[in-house]
């Protein structure tokens, strides 16, 4: 916000516009990051939409195969819900509770960091993988 306040300083001196044209600076370059932010945001969506979410998806199913993960639960709520009972059950091996609390980090991140929206993706795209995952459960005999 403080460079936004000297440039419309800057503008307001050098265009000898006064209070006036001081705000009016202020409050332009407001709604010029808002129209970028939303359209970051719905092409953020819509690449998510049409290729991401399969892509996370197809990946960290690719990762829960490959560690042996054990099978998911009927009822869970959330991915940090999965992977916190990993990294609490004491019959999984100690190296992949380890790998699961790290999963937990990395999936509390975006939200550590402001990046809600990314956060909703991730968990909207991991929650596909991991009912993908118990689907391949029940298929075996």
């Amino acid at each position: 916000m403080t460079p936004d306040i000297l440039v419309a300083l800057a503008v307001a001196i050098y265009s000898n516009g006064g209070i006036a044209t001081f705000f009016l600076v202020l409050v332009g370059l407001q709604i010029i990051y808002f129209l970028i932010w939303i359209k970051n945001t719905i092409w953020s969506w819509i690449f998510y939409k049409f290729r991401g979410r399969k892509q996370i998806s197809d990946f960290v199913l690719d990762y829960l195969k490959t560690n042996k993960y054990p099978e998911p639960d009927d009822y869970l709520k959330s991915p940090d819900e999965y992977f916190s009972s990993v990294t609490q059950n004491d019959s999984v091996p100690i190296d992949l509770r380890l790998k699961a609390a790290a999963e937990l980090g990395a999936l509390n991140y975006p939200v550590a960091n402001g990046q809600i929206q990314n956060s909703i993706r991730l968990s909207m795209a991991i929650e596909d993988a991991i009912g993908n995952y118990k689907k391949t459960f029940e298929k075996q005999p």
